[in-house]
């Protein structure tokens, strides 16, 4: 075998290692590439989800304000509804003990007062 036959054959093994060792140079890219992609549109969707919890945590917030606000007013009013309440029970057993001693005039005048400034400050 001559020298030239010997380098021909060295270049034709050269050029099959470097055309192998190109190819998985490639198979070694494109997975990684569309791992890439596949990573960026994730978090993408994150970056989406994550907005979204935003919202969704203020919206909460606005909520539970409210439902506060609700239950102080309910409080308010049923403090009020009491004070009525026991201010129409004071004036009935006042009413009663007239009708049963057929005295008291004085005592039903007091109690109209009451009740009168209590419902004219209401």
């Amino acid at each position: 075998m001559d020298f030239t036959k010997f380098l021909e054959m060295c270049g034709w093994i050269a050029l099959v290692v470097s055309a192998i060792k190109g190819l998985q140079f490639l198979f070694s890219i494109t997975p990684t590439g569309k791992l890439k992609q596949q990573v960026d549109k994730n978090t993408e969707h994150l970056q989406a989800d994550f907005e979204r919890f935003k919202k969704l945590e203020s919206e909460i917030s606005n909520i539970n304000s409210k439902i506060d606000q609700m239950e102080r007013e309910r409080s308010e009013d049923t403090k009020k509804l009491t004070a009525s309440l026991n201010m129409i029970g004071s004036s009935v057993a006042s009413i009663l003990n007239h009708m049963i001693d057929g005295n008291g005039i004085d005592e039903m005048k007091t109690e109209r007062d009451k009740l009168m400034i209590h419902f004219i400050n209401k």
